[in-house]
């Protein structure tokens, strides 16, 4: 199989947080921490997103993220391959 097989599967998530402008920073469970609305993840488990307004004041939000494959067919090997 080709060095990049399976090919990358991924879930991006966007915070929906209102309001929007108060929120001063975001904390991903995949470690990330900052202003990004958005956050990419690439293996399955919980996926919680923190959302800390100016005050301190925080809420949280947690969501199980399955993602799997479904192959229906195999890459091909290169036509003459090794001998």
């Amino acid at each position: 199989l080709p060095p990049d097989w399976p090919p990358p599967t991924r879930v991006t998530f966007e915070d929906k947080s209102q309001p929007q402008p108060y929120i001063k920073t975001r904390s991903w469970s995949n470690g990330e921490t900052g202003h990004s609305t958005t956050q990419e993840f690439k293996s399955s488990g919980n996926m919680t997103l923190t959302a800390t307004n100016a005050h301190g004041q925080s809420d949280s939000a947690t969501s199980k993220v399955i993602i799997s494959r479904v192959i229906n067919r195999l890459p091909c090997p290169p036509a003459g391959g090794g001998g």
